[in-house]
């Protein structure tokens, strides 16, 4: 079945896809129903960070009535309970089980784990857990290690970078006119120069360790299945919504994504507005129109076929090859 693309202004050379995956389309269908299912609790939690915050961001910031309450007694509660539930960073020991075998390498454990969580700013994420769980019943954190090699983006550019160095050396070449040499000399150095500034940034961007993201409750998607939320471990899958600029979606996929649907911030709504995903409301369906509109990604974890899958709101088509995790704890 082909599907309608619309246009898009994402640069030449990046994918356009125009036939819709059947796994896609039925994970699109799964995903629509989870969202209506939990559309009930999403504007509670709205609702409930609406009470917290305190604000009325309808009316004037300078009128009486943007404070709604003049002592917020639940937002100082919290914030009162907040640094006794969780105030500093764990502190982890390694001891060797037998004697003073593998002491040493206890001691380089221990210190390497302490520095991946301090990097990995667990107090900081661990911290917006707890409060949104005061908040809406509910915190999320989101644990991985994470292995990044240099981005395709940047390799993208290299090559590019690459040609137009080749471009110029044959313009070079068949060049008699000395001031038309000099600015194409120029040109070329001007060019390595961008090309070893992208080949740093390569060398930077690889690199290891713990990934620690705290998730929105609400833009969390488990199997409607699962009755309580303390069952998600058993659940049949868990899908993450992630809000991303579209032209950012679009680098990072290689796909012009014109027919992902569009969001806008929820800043103010009322508690009642017809929404399926709390941080985000659905605009129109049509095309998104400019690069810095906001679309939602799917990042879906699925137990049956222990596979992880990716699409957009409104593309019923993979944005990246199903893959399975490497090296998946157990529970």
């Amino acid at each position: 079945m082909d599907m309608p693309i619309m246009e898009s202004d994402a640069p030449e050379g990046f994918e356009e896809v125009t036939e819709s995956d059947p796994l896609a389309e039925k994970w699109a269908s799964r995903l629509d129903k989870a969202l209506k299912h939990y559309d009930h609790f999403f504007k509670r939690c709205r609702h409930n960070r609406k009470i917290v915050d305190g604000f009325n961001w309808k009316e004037d910031p300078d009128g009486d009535s943007f404070i709604s309450r003049r002592a917020n007694l639940i937002q100082g509660t919290i914030t009162t309970l907040l640094p006794t539930i969780y105030a500093r960073n764990p502190e982890i020991e390694v001891r060797p089980c037998h004697g003073d075998q593998g002491k040493l390498f206890a001691f380089t454990l221990e210190k390497v784990i302490n520095r991946l969580l301090e990097d990995a700013h667990l107090k900081v994420r661990a911290k917006g857990a707890v409060r949104a769980a005061l908040t809406t019943s509910i915190g999320c954190l989101k644990v991985c290690w994470q292995e990044t090699e240099p981005s395709p983006i940047i390799r993208q550019k290299i090559e590019d970078t690459q040609d137009n160095l080749d471009h110029v050396a044959g313009l070079l070449a068949t060049m008699s006119d000395p001031q038309k040499i000099h600015q194409q000399e120029a040109a070329q150095e001007e060019l390595k120069q961008t090309m070893a500034a992208l080949q740093e940034q390569a060398e930077i961007s690889t690199g290891y360790g713990i990934v620690v993201d705290r998730v929105m409750c609400d833009n969390l998607l488990i199997d409607p299945a699962v009755q309580n939320f303390e069952d998600y471990a058993s659940a049949g899958w868990i899908a993450q919504v992630i809000p991303m600029k579209r032209s950012e979606a679009e680098e990072k996929f290689r796909k012009k994504l014109g027919s992902a649907q569009r969001y806008r911030p929820d800043f103010g709504l009322p508690e009642n507005s017809s929404t399926r995903i709390a941080s985000g409301k659905p605009g129109n369906t049509g095309a998104a129109t400019g690069e810095d509109d906001q679309i939602c990604i799917f990042e879906i974890w699925d137990k049956a076929s222990q596979r992880v899958y990716t699409m957009a709101e409104g593309c019923k088509w993979w944005l990246r090859e199903p893959y399975s995790p490497v090296g998946v704890g157990e529970r």
